[in-house]
């Protein structure tokens, strides 16, 4: 299996370079949102509420002229949280994890559960996700099969994996894709979930994760835009149908056959496979 050479996944020099990005820009938006108050309590001793025709309110996104500080402090808190997402995103970790846990790491930021951005704050994030690659990589993989099995009789003879509990070299996904009339779309929900099985199999192969744009719903998308009702990758052929099922091969069933052993209860090897 894959798993970095290093513990420093994003060098400390990044982290600083960021984190002095991200102080100096909150340092001028305040100094920029209190000089804007300003200028409208000026405005507003000679031109009265004509004011708001002088400096518009709408044309400066969340400014609130009458009270900066409550701009400041929004604007703040949406920089902090974009902030977080660039720092998961830029050092690949969010790309290890599973659906759920990327769900509720966004989750966490959306609800300002996480804390100032410093270099230390950035540091002990980073350590403690990293400590976890073996478990976020496992929770993928485990997602991915419980993705791919169904939990019922779907009726489809393809799924054999009903009856073996196990997924095999073919399987047919529900509501796929959405179609209506002639217009096809990878189904929303589901996107982030063959986001997944890509990044699943990328990793058992001792391949790390996945890559835009060589990613199986990249490789989807342009096949619909170019009116194809299939698409192959490295790992997978699929064709999808007007009722919205996506039949999904398996090119490498020895990662399928991987796949049901850690799923099973086995473990991922630190070693490459």
């Amino acid at each position: 299996m894959y798993f970095p050479e290093t513990k420093e996944v994003m060098p400390t020099r990044t982290v600083e370079a960021m984190v002095d990005a991200y102080n100096d820009a909150l340092r001028e938006i305040t100094e920029a949102y209190t000089l804007l108050g300003s200028a409208k309590k000026r405005l507003g001793a000679f031109f009265g509420s004509y004011k708001d025709y002088v400096v518009p309110d709408g044309g400066l996104g969340h400014y609130d002229g009458d009270e900066p500080e409550r701009t400041i402090k929004t604007v703040a808190n949406m920089i902090k949280k974009n902030a977080w997402r660039a720092v998961l995103e830029k050092t690949g970790l969010k790309a290890l994890a599973s659906t759920k846990r990327v769900v509720k790491l966004e989750e966490d930021i959306e609800k300002g559960e996480v804390p100032e951005l410093t270099v230390d704050t950035v540091n002990a994030t980073l350590e403690g996700l990293i400590g976890r690659i073996p478990e976020l990589m496992e929770e993928t993989v485990k997602e991915t099969f419980d993705f791919l099995r169904p939990w019922r009789d779907d009726g489809y003879k393809t799924n054999e994996a009903f009856a073996h509990f196990e997924v095999t070299k073919k399987v047919i996904i529900e509501y796929g894709v959405e179609t209506w009339y002639s217009s096809v779309s990878v189904n929303h929900y589901k996107e982030k979930f063959f986001r997944g099985m890509d990044n699943a199999f990328h990793l058992m192969d001792g391949k790390g994760p996945v890559k835009y744009p060589g990613d199986l719903v990249t490789k989807m998308k342009e096949a619909i835009r170019e009116g194809a009702w299939d698409c192959e990758t490295e790992y997978f052929k699929c064709k999808w149908f007007k009722k919205g099922t996506v039949h999904i091969v398996f090119k490498r069933e020895d990662l399928v056959r991987k796949m049901n052993a850690i799923a099973a209860g086995g473990t991922i090897s630190r070693k490459a496979a």
